[in-house]
């Protein structure tokens, strides 16, 4: 279904009291019993179009390490030039809606020079914002600025903290090092008396660290860290015969090829008991991740990224997410050639967000540990379960 086929649809929007007869036959008892691509399509009939207030921006694709967990690292790093601070400029200026920018991508953040001013910059528009870093060029003069500019958050990679295993899984990175740089962070805080920004940790779960967690959330603990989130190891991309010093695979790393399921959520509730009051830990069934095909018969699937998170690669490529970053896969168009609103409400962005609406997701999305979120119920005929979390604004139309 193509915009030009749209035009009843498009009237239909266009009727200021669309959404309110959409509450109403919310209301009505045969809602429920309606198919639930139905009630998705005129849900996003009805809803108005957004700007999204969340972009995912990645600023180089160089790296200084080598990890098994990466699929970069496995097949040899894709040669593109970093983006500039001029064109993240330009970004940052047409999204007006803009509230938060997250710097990620396959690339350390840090080695692209112009990467602090990206940061001040943003935070001068009052925008929030957020990086994922390996952690190993984070001087103290970069610590101050960060403190400075009012960064919200430094999302640390960190698998476990034997300082033995770290450097078998992060090669090129020595887990002091890590640490010594997040105690720079600490006292740039402490100088400036900030409490921005946060240091919160995100772990690959692996087998061979499961062992070590225990004593991980110590140590995180010791270092003033309060969140330590743990996602599922995906595979996608990665050599699963790249071998560790002590001869291991990686192929032997994802837990779904060791254990049962039953033993999975065992250790899963082990790690969840490690939290408490101060330090919260985040499981991957918690967000996606191993539960995903578990959610399949709950209705019409979506996720967030689609409708209000785009991803733009350092190149320049608009991608519906950082799962899906490589042009090859979802090329929206690029910001270097035409203007972020026209890809953003272009026919290419309508026709996958119709077909999420419709529950015909493309190949990618099926594979995709967020695919969680539901716009609409199945039908109440088919006694099919209700899925706790949902999407609410998904639209079609301008």
């Amino acid at each position: 279904m193509g915009l030009q086929q749209s035009s009843h649809f498009r009237r239909l929007k266009e009727n200021r009291n669309m959404r309110q007869i959409l509450r109403h036959l919310q209301k009505l008892p045969g809602w429920d019993y309606l198919p639930g691509r139905v009630k998705a399509l005129a849900i996003a009939v009805a809803n108005p179009a957004l700007y999204p207030r969340h972009v995912q921006v990645e600023v180089t694709k160089r790296c200084n390490l080598q990890c098994m967990v990466c699929a970069a690292a496995s097949i040899g790093r894709e040669k593109a030039p970093d983006l500039t601070l001029d064109a993240f400029k330009s970004l940052i200026d047409q999204i007006p809606s803009t509230e938060v920018v997250t710097i990620n991508g396959v690339g350390e953040s840090f080695l692209n020079g112009d990467f602090l001013d990206m940061i001040e910059y943003a935070r001068s528009k009052n925008i929030e914002t957020r990086f994922i870093t390996n952690m190993t060029r984070v001087t103290p003069e970069a610590a101050e600025r960060l403190v400075k500019a009012g960064n919200g958050e430094v999302i640390a990679s960190i698998d476990t903290t034997d300082p033995e295993m770290f450097a078998d899984i992060r090669r090129g990175a020595k887990l002091e090092t890590v640490f010594n740089n997040i105690r720079s962070i600490n006292e740039a805080k402490k100088k400036f008396g900030s409490d921005k920004p946060e240091v919160k940790v995100h772990a690959v779960l692996l087998n061979r660290t499961l062992p070590t967690i225990p004593q991980m959330v110590q140590d995180l603990k010791n270092l003033g860290i309060k969140h330590l989130t743990f996602v599922d190891f995906n595979v996608s991309g990665v050599n699963l015969d790249r071998q560790f010093r002590d001869g291991g695979r990686m192929y032997d790393e994802c837990l779904l090829n060791n254990m049962s399921e039953q033993e999975i959520w065992q250790e899963i509730e082990k790690i969840k008991a490690l939290a408490d009051d101060s330090f919260t830990i985040v499981t991957p069934g918690e967000y996606g991740g191993l539960k995903g095909a578990a959610q399949a018969g709950t209705g019409v699937l979506t996720c967030s990224e689609l409708w209000d998170s785009p991803f733009v690669t350092c190149d320049g490529f608009v991608t519906p997410c950082c799962w899906a970053s490589h042009p090859s896969i979802f090329n929206l168009g690029n910001i270097n050639e035409q203007p972020f609103e026209k890809i953003w409400f272009s026919d290419k962005y309508f026709k996958l967000r119709a077909q999420h609406v419709m529950n015909r997701h493309h190949t990618h999305c099926r594979q995709c540990q967020q695919l969680t979120l539901t716009i609409a119920d199945p039908s109440k005929a088919k006694c099919k379960k209700k899925s706790p979390r949902r999407y609410t604004k998904p639209f079609l139309f301008k």
